[in-house]
């Protein structure tokens, strides 16, 4: 089973990846997250019934986390470029697993700048000794897996990617939603694509699961 491209884009996208895809600049940013967890454990703990701003970064850690499976992080590493990459390999320090190794590996020389990062999942997946100059950041990464140890991952459901037979059907709905276009303007486009899957599609993850919620 392959999760739908868009909704792991949607959580890519909302990471703070370019924060963690440089080692020198990872290692400020985390130390600063841990500094602001460390100060409001007791508003961590409450989520999400409580969300407090400064610890969004958590907050967007275990979103992802409560989506994590196999395809997901398989998703993430194949199908997102760099981006994907930096925030899966992230995914891997606080949760690893040796079902990621593969894909990780297979990562290897595609991303030059980020495969440092991807070098210190492989190394906590593997549960080795990071190499000397990634040892900081590791460390880092181990305080801020053992931050959130006790705070439950939200629930987070996913689409499926569409099959083949769907994709026919949705070449299908475009038709038809274009000729209602043409012959009604936007508000016949809109009607046309209620209840279609182009439609369902067409959401963003946040909306739909908004929409959807069960």
């Amino acid at each position: 089973m392959r999760h739908y491209r868009g909704d792991v884009s949607y959580f890519v996208g909302a990471s703070p990846y370019l924060s963690l895809a440089k080692l020198d600049r990872a290692v400020a940013f985390l130390g600063r997250q841990i500094e602001v967890a460390e100060d409001c454990l007791p508003g961590l703990a409450a989520y999400p019934g409580v969300l407090v701003e400064p610890l969004e970064f958590f907050y967007t850690t275990l979103r992802s986390l409560g989506a994590l499976d196999l395809a997901f992080f398989e998703g993430m590493m194949s199908d997102h470029t760099w981006r994907g990459v930096v925030w899966g390999a992230w995914l891997a320090l606080i949760e690893p697993s040796e079902l990621f190794q593969p894909a990780l590996v297979g990562v290897r020389g595609r991303w030059p700048h980020n495969e440092w990062l991807v070098d210190c999942a492989l190394a906590t997946v593997r549960q080795d000794p990071p190499a000397a100059e990634h040892r900081a950041f590791v460390a880092l990464a181990a305080r801020c897996k053992n931050i959130l140890s006790d705070v439950p991952r939200p629930p987070v459901r996913l689409r499926r990617e569409p099959s083949e037979a769907q994709l026919a059907r949705m070449e299908l709905e475009r038709a038809v939603i274009r000729a209602a276009y043409a012959r009604g303007g936007s508000e016949a486009a809109r009607a046309a694509l209620a209840d279609t899957l182009v439609g369902f599609y067409a959401q963003d993850h946040a909306t739909w699961a908004r929409r959807c919620p069960t």
